[in-house]
């Protein structure tokens, strides 16, 4: 029974843990520039190409997509625009990225969804516990109707 439990317990905890949610939000190429001296530890609002409020910081993985097809997939930790071109410090590695704004036919800001997250690991916590609770009620159930019928 511990041996189970604890492999339930890794289960739910390997989910929580890989299976985080994210929000993705379609960003105008022209909310681009509102990122002009953007720094680690500071949060730039954007707006959504839906009209949605979206935060941009150090954890935002920002993907543009150019007109020729290069596509682009970063987090920054630093970003200035100068004229129509955008040039950035990749966060962790330090390697600078130069975009050309006027180039960029979409934008993506993707962020960790603290409550989706949340409500997952939530739901799997009570979900998976339910659901074999559930099983081990109705087998035990046949089992012990089928030793009734026996005697």
């Amino acid at each position: 029974m511990k041996k189970s439990l604890s492999m339930l317990l890794a289960v739910i905890l390997l989910m929580t843990v890989t299976g985080a949610c994210y929000n993705n939000h379609m960003i105008a190429p022209q909310e681009l520039y509102k990122l002009n001296g953007y720094r680690e530890g500071q949060t730039v609002m954007l707006t959504s190409v839906d009209g949605d409020n979206v935060k941009f910081n150090a954890k935002t993985q920002l993907s543009v997509q150019a007109a020729d097809g290069q596509a682009m997939s970063a987090k920054y930790s630093s970003v200035q625009v100068n004229g129509s071109t955008m040039t950035g410090v990749v966060r962790g590695s330090g390697a600078p990225v130069n975009i050309d704004l006027a180039q960029v036919t979409s934008a993506q800001a993707r962020s960790i969804s603290m409550g989706k997250t949340i409500g997952l690991a939530v739901g799997l916590g009570v979900g998976i516990p339910a659901v074999i609770t559930i099983v081990a009620v109705v087998v035990w159930f046949a089992l012990w109707g089928a030793a009734f019928r026996n005697l």
